[in-house]
């Protein structure tokens, strides 16, 4: 397949859809989509209007373009019938002086052409993590009434899944297991990630109503979650999107194990690189006395919230939904894979409702895109409020240059 981009005219071309558009009497674009490639991925193809005649302009009638009465007719004005624009014998007769017979300049022997793409964000992978330990089956309130805080946690997950499913490709991890002793925890997760994934997620976790039982095993918990996640990473590097773990918890580590060790695997896998992994941290009705341990957690995790409480803390249904819903906009990606790559890092033009985004180096302090897969051009992240801009849109228009300006 050949990359293209067109002078000739401006194109949006939307990924996943097929169109065309052609100029009469000229050059045409034929747009499509290409069912060997990736699902999604537009090409591009040229036909070129070979029967066009162009005057050299000089009046002399020869098309060489020197006022001499004699020419070779190539248009070049250098007299040796090529066409190529130097004064040598042989050449490829486009008068770029590259060589290559396609005009562009570029030496690629394929005529360029400038494109404007609209890309959509990358959904990204967020994993829930779910204390179903005995002590989700005490009461608390939400909506006013008397409820299991199983029965709020699990209608806060129907809620969220159900209406982000499309655009977040979510998971579930549950500790302990759902088959075993109060500390087992299973290898791997119980609802491995996908988009539209919330009937499969409701269906595997414990009912609304169902008896809960069993300890706090966190520490495996979480170790398992990181090590499914990095293994999601290692199976496909580039089209991996940002992935979080959203951890809800509703007491301490148990189970011999190390509230110490817990903090030390969400740093790691908060601070590897690459493949960073962000754990947000949700207390359900966490007490006073196992305040620090769930701060340690979120801080580590790097989402601490501003204040004396780190993490999410809630103490009824409602502040539970509340949260779950700030949770999944902040974990929203930002990223965006360009498919196909542009020809270079720096011939390309990123707009966002209109307004140009530029190029920057650091994603934590400065507003704008950069590729964060360098030399790899495949992926561009968007960073400050580029990308809050950019999750309340959802797509970026891209428009593609030419090598050397052709």
């Amino acid at each position: 397949m050949r990359r293209v981009a067109a002078r000739c005219c401006v194109l949006t071309v939307l990924v996943n859809l097929g169109c065309t558009a052609s100029e009469e009497g000229g050059d045409s674009l034929t747009i499509g989509t290409d069912d060997s490639g990736p699902t999604g991925a537009a090409t591009i193809t040229t036909t070129t209007d070979e029967g066009e005649t162009q005057g050299d302009g000089d009046g002399d009638g020869d098309g060489d373009g020197d006022t001499t009465t004699t020419g070779d007719g190539d248009g070049d004005g250098d007299g040796d019938g090529d066409g190529d624009g130097d004064p040598t014998t042989s050449g490829d007769g486009d008068g770029d002086g590259d060589g290559d017979g396609d005009g562009d300049g570029d030496g690629d022997g394929e005529p360029c052409f400038e494109v404007d793409y609209q890309f959509s964000v990358q959904p990204p992978n967020i994993l829930f993590v779910l204390d179903k330990s005995g002590s989700m089956y005490d009461y608390w309130y939400d909506q006013g009434d008397l409820t299991l805080k199983w029965t709020s946690l699990y209608n806060v997950v129907e809620s969220v899944t159900t209406s982000f499913e499309d655009h977040v490709s979510f998971g579930a991890k549950l500790y302990p297991s759902l088959n075993g002793s109060s500390c087992q925890v299973d290898t791997g997760v119980e609802v491995p990630l996908a988009l539209n994934n919330a009937s499969t997620i409701l269906s595997t976790i414990p009912g609304p109503l169902d008896a809960i039982n069993g300890s706090t095993p966190t520490q495996v918990a979480v170790e398992e979650a990181y090590a499914y996640l990095n293994g999601v990473y290692a199976n496909d590097p580039q089209q991996t999107p940002p992935q979080a773990v959203v951890l809800v918890a509703d007491g301490a580590v148990s189970c011999s194990q190390s509230a110490s060790a817990t903090e030390a695997a969400i740093a790691a896998a908060y601070n590897q690189s690459p493949n960073s992994i962000p754990t947000y941290v949700v207390g359900i009705n966490i007490s006073a006395f196992n305040d620090d341990e769930m701060n340690a957690f979120a801080q580590a995790g790097g989402t601490a919230l501003p204040g004396a409480v780190s993490f999410y803390q809630t103490t009824d249904g409602q502040a539970l939904q509340a949260a779950m819903n700030t949770i999944i906009a902040d974990a929203q990606s930002c990223d965006v894979i360009l498919d196909p790559p542009p020809f270079g890092a720096d011939l390309i033009g990123v707009t966002l409702n209109g307004t140009t985004v530029g190029e920057i180096t650091d994603c934590t302090t400065e507003s704008g895109y950069y590729f964060p897969d360098a030399p790899d051009l495949g992926r561009i992240e968007l960073c400050g409020a580029a990308c809050d801009e950019l999750k309340l849109s959802g797509d970026v228009n891209v428009a593609y240059m030419c090598p050397g300006g052709g």
